[in-house]
């Protein structure tokens, strides 16, 4: 993997916290495109939900977030983003639900009066589950090892696991190789002494990064696709 902010990012989307925490902002109009970081997101979600994200920022991947204002805004696929602030952390994002595309295939434009900057995020393959021991109709407990295969064509630079429900301990099972077939950990009571029975869900989630257009300081892009089964868990 490129950078090191996979787990950074999978908790800002999957829990709904940035853990990167700054939430000063600085307005677009402020800041040349040349002195730009950028972060451009697209999640593939299996029920074919693509969700777009963008960010802006100066002083780099760690730096103050960029609002865009007057004239400035971003695009995906022509689909105009709006702001989306964390509620808990006030993190500022750009984003916008977006139709699927058939060649996998995102445009990213960040439009100013004067230019336009595009940055094309291309997904994966979808890794469709092909099966799981045991069966995802089967029943699972405490101490079930899962073992999952997906078409393993067109892969991605790596594949994540979630695993998670009311009463289990949630699994993260990250950066494993995208080979078509994997282990997962055991499975475990979220409270051993009080055992109770929910549904279980599984997510593999396939990821690959690339890079945003030489007009900006920096960034990179990152690009997922999803496929998930459940369990019934006793």
């Amino acid at each position: 993997m490129k950078r090191a902010l996979t787990i950074l990012w999978i908790v800002v989307l999957a829990a709904g916290l940035s853990l990167t925490g700054g939430c000063a902002v600085v307005e677009s109009q402020d800041v040349k495109t040349s002195g730009m970081w950028a972060h451009f997101v697209i999640d593939h979600h299996p029920d074919d939900d693509v969700v777009a994200w963008a960010v802006l920022r100066v002083g780099g991947q760690a730096g103050t977030i960029i609002d865009l204002v007057g004239d400035d805004y971003m695009e995906c696929n022509g689909v105009r983003m709006t702001g989306y602030v964390e509620v808990v952390t006030n993190f500022h994002w750009n984003r916008a639900e977006i139709s699927p595309d058939a060649h996998g295939t995102y445009e990213f434009k960040f439009i100013r009066s004067d230019e336009e900057v595009s940055s094309i995020v291309r997904t994966p393959s979808i890794p469709t589950i092909a099966s799981t021991t045991p069966a995802n109709t089967e029943t699972v407990n405490a101490g079930t090892r899962i073992e999952v295969t997906w078409d393993k064509s067109d892969p991605g630079e790596h594949v994540n696991f979630f695993v998670w429900g009311t009463c289990i301990k949630d699994i993260w099972d990250l950066e494993n190789l995208d080979d078509g077939e994997h282990v997962l950990p055991e499975l475990a009571d979220s409270d051993p002494q009080n055992p109770t029975d929910c549904t279980v869900s599984l997510e593999l989630r396939r990821w690959i990064e690339g890079d945003v257009s030489a007009e900006f300081k920096g960034g990179y892009t990152e690009a997922k696709r999803m496929d998930g089964v459940t369990f019934d868990y006793e």
